[in-house]
């Protein structure tokens, strides 16, 4: 099958513009890189950054395709399989050092090395296209035998991956306790999840009491903890339900 030689792309042209569908090549992958046809990519927050002025801290120059982590099927490869469905990652991290990164369609790192890897369109770029070009390491093969749901699903592999990275660098076993908090967030639930599914037990800390119960709800080893506000009685609470092996914080 031939590949066209233009495709639709959702775009940021400029920070406080909005978005805007528009046409752009279809690029061709090279050493050390892959074409992927991109099946589905994760929302996030972008509205609320993308309309905003540039954050000088935290952004990317303009313009770029938008959309964070994605999931799709090697079209080009020299490394990967033709057809080969793959996670796509949106962190991109230089080839001279982990310190060196940026977050595809998000922001870039402070070093002068981050910010060459956001001068490269197709690394700052996002998945919210139809082919994307990524580098080799951004790609994550998935072994579609040991899945039973919908593949586009893996492009949301990116709330849970961050949490199970810490829980791995903690050794977090089966039989800790952890405490979670706030735990009913697109990336703490995702914590919540992965630390049930390594046989924690788990306190979901949070305020909203329909909403924890709803997220315990599908967990055995998951304990939802309403906080009041009082510290002292916060304090007291989790005591009596401690001692805690870990905290995984997730307050702004």
């Amino acid at each position: 099958m031939s590949l066209p030689k233009q495709q639709k792309a959702v775009v940021v042209e400029k920070y406080g513009s909005g978005l805007t569908l528009k046409e752009v090549p279809v690029p061709q992958a090279g050493p050390g890189q892959v074409l992927v046809k991109v099946d589905a990519s994760v929302m996030g927050s972008l509205k609320s950054r993308v309309e905003a002025p540039r954050n000088p801290y935290f952004s990317i120059p303009e313009p770029f395709v938008a959309g964070t982590a994605g999931v799709g099927r090697v079209v080009e490869s020299d490394t990967f399989k033709k057809g080969q469905l793959v996670y796509l990652d949106p962190t991109v991290w230089s080839r001279d050092g982990p310190e060196h990164y940026l977050v595809k369609s998000v922001g870039d790192g402070a070093t002068p090395e981050s910010k060459a890897l956001s001068a490269e369109e197709y690394k700052r770029n996002g998945y919210w296209l139809q082919y994307a070009l990524v580098d080799i390491e951004s790609c994550y093969p998935v072994n579609e035998d040991a899945i039973s749901f919908d593949t586009d699903l893996i492009a949301g592999l990116t709330f849970p991956l961050v949490a199970y990275g810490g829980f791995r660098e903690i050794g977090l076993k089966p039989g800790d306790t952890v405490a979670i908090g706030p735990s009913t967030g697109r990336f703490s639930s995702g914590a919540v999840s992965v630390a049930a599914s390594m046989g924690a037990k788990v306190l979901a800390l949070g305020r909203d009491k329909a909403t924890l119960e709803k997220l315990a709800s599908h967990y055995s080893n998951v304990q939802p903890v309403l906080l009041t506000g009082d510290s002292g009685a916060d304090a007291a609470t989790l005591q009596k339900l401690g001692p805690l092996d870990a905290y995984m914080d997730y307050t702004p």
